[in-house]
């Protein structure tokens, strides 16, 4: 689990959207074919200034109506991830690494569909007969108690 302001990422995701030189720290650089539905999604907040119930300013985002805003979390939530592993601070060499050690992976055999829906009914059956109590089983006490509990309550409403 990770805290993030995500109001001080957003102001600097919207401060590096701006950075057109690529060899400037915090340049963001995009796939080709994102579309525009992506970056107004990237771009859907407005930061206002409210005043609160004292009558301080305090700022605040602000989704407009009919907007949506999935691809701000991800891209701010992706950044705090980057930011916690250290990523921003890898040098040259961590990224070779890094990407030599991707090279030499294989790349993992597809699978068959029909093999996964075998498995996930022979699980969902393990599953169902693991559920099922014996003949022998009774409840708890508190199991019982709460039976004739629920049971009392059930006959005076019907009384009513």
């Amino acid at each position: 689990f990770y805290n993030f302001n995500a109001s001080v990422m957003k102001m600097g995701l919207y401060r590096d959207f701006r950075k057109d030189d690529p060899d400037q720290p915090g340049f963001i650089r995009f796939a080709s074919g994102l579309g525009d539905d992506f970056f107004q999604q990237a771009t859907s907040e407005v930061r206002i200034q409210e005043k609160d119930r004292n009558g301080y300013p305090r700022w605040r985002w602000k989704l407009p109506d009919g907007q949506r805003n999935e691809v701000l979390d991800m891209l701010n939530q992706s950044r705090a991830a980057a930011i916690r592993l250290g990523v921003p601070y890898w040098s040259d060499d961590e990224w070779d690494a890094r990407a030599e050690a991707l090279s030499k992976k294989e790349p993992e055999a597809q699978g068959d569909l029909e093999d996964l829906i075998g498995s996930l009914a022979t699980a969902v059956n393990a599953v169902s007969q693991a559920g099922k109590p014996e003949p022998d089983n009774r409840p708890s006490d508190r199991v019982a108690a709460a039976m004739r509990r629920a049971e009392r309550a059930h006959q005076r409403n019907q009384q009513d």
